[in-house]
């Protein structure tokens, strides 16, 4: 039998086996510790390469004085992708022909952004293609530019699916031709055959087109929806927001249209506020100044209320953000309705995204499932 049953004693060892186990037992001394290894590796001469996959020792091969190179600063990096999204009729294909404009012609992006100069690509297939051109042509005009002397190339394609391979090695072979600095798709419901709410069908495509714009320093942009139940979401697969290196976001609210920013790799531009203007007959966004000073004071009044963490008066937002004083109230209203800020015994509350999301899912349970159902049949 093993062991001892309890109250048992364990017998006693002799001197001769307290011995033995000494001789056995390993001393602490030098000669007993484990000797230490070789040491690091030198550091090889080449990369070392195992098939497709290429190891690189840090500080090896690159600038340590780089900084982020915009290719319209503080708005979209060179060879980075990501998305403009907007609901539809926010004027989404308005601010990415203005975009293809800017860095075509060197000029800056609204007016106010600066750019890089290069190609550019776009695919726009959700009207004429005339119509297409008599943008272009508006744009560059506003501008005092000649639209056929810029290098902007229009897409033409009968269909064209960013998911399948085919497609994937023309645009390839175009890259490689033309080097564009950069590539519209608008929208992505008419150059994806797949389901945009699944990761599986998005996955692959999005991380194609990153891979693209690092090997070739290509950017891209493709414009999309946001969620119609929620305007503070895309429609569709999480995976669209994760692959970006820049996301740009337009709200139109009224006759007002904003425009926020993301960028990953550093501080973004702040939001703006747009308006569609006329010149001599050839409309385009630009800044709206009595809108933008709006748009500063909301953010001006948010950031100050979320950093008090309780309820203030209306008198002691005033005297901290500064601002017209006739714009107060409805501003104060706008944040209410808007769901930033509630009222409480005549004062004013930020509301943090926990308690946002929480009333979200209590008030709405079914609106997640509803703006995924709409699939990508929507059109602008």
């Amino acid at each position: 039998m093993f062991g001892f049953f309890k109250g048992d004693k364990e017998p006693k060892a002799t001197p001769a086996q307290d011995e033995a186990a000494h001789q056995a037992a390993p001393q602490d001394n030098a000669e007993n510790l484990i000797e230490p290894g070789p040491g690091p590796a030198p550091a090889p001469d080449d990369d070392l390469v195992f098939g497709s996959l290429k190891l690189v020792r840090a500080g090896q091969g690159v600038d340590e004085h780089y900084e982020t190179r915009w290719l319209i600063e503080n708005v979209w990096i060179e060879g980075g992708t990501g998305m403009l999204a907007g609901m539809p009729k926010t004027g989404k294909t308005w601010v990415l022909v203005d975009m293809a404009v800017s860095i075509a012609s060197g000029q800056p992006f609204l007016e106010t952004f600066k750019t890089r100069q290069g190609p550019v690509v776009i695919y726009s297939p959700e009207g004429p293609h005339a119509e297409l051109n008599k943008r272009i042509k508006q744009v560059a005009a506003r501008r005092g530019l000649d639209y056929k002397a810029l290098p902007i190339y229009c897409l033409k394609a009968s269909l064209l699916r960013l998911d399948e391979r085919d497609c994937q090695e023309n645009i390839e072979r175009l890259v490689q031709t033309l080097a564009p600095a950069f590539m519209i798709f608008d929208p992505l419901a008419e150059c994806f055959g797949g389901d945009e709410n699944r990761a599986a069908d998005i996955g692959p495509m999005v991380c194609w087109i990153d891979h693209l714009a690092r090997e070739t320093n290509t950017a891209a942009c493709i414009s999309h929806h946001m969620a119609k139940k929620d305007s503070g979401s895309m429609r569709g697969s999480g995976a669209l927001l994760s692959f970006g290196d820049n996301y740009i976001f337009m709200e139109r609210k009224g006759d007002r249209t904003s425009m926020s920013f993301l960028s990953r790799h550093s501080k973004s531009a702040d939001p703006v506020a747009l308006r569609l203007t006329d010149r001599n007959g050839n409309p385009g966004y630009e800044i709206d100044a009595q809108g933008q000073e709006e748009l500063d004071l909301k953010n001006r009044i948010l950031e100050f209320l979320e950093a008090q963490g309780v309820p203030v008066t209306q008198r002691k937002i005033r005297d901290a953000c500064r601002g017209k004083t006739d714009r107060y109230k409805s501003i104060l209203d706008e944040l209410r309705s808007e769901g930033e800020i509630r009222k409480v015994k005549e004062k004013w509350e930020y509301i943090r995204d926990s308690e946002r999301d929480n009333n979200s899912e209590q008030t709405n349970p079914g609106d997640e499932a509803e703006s995924v159902g709409e699939g990508k049949d929507a059109r602008d």
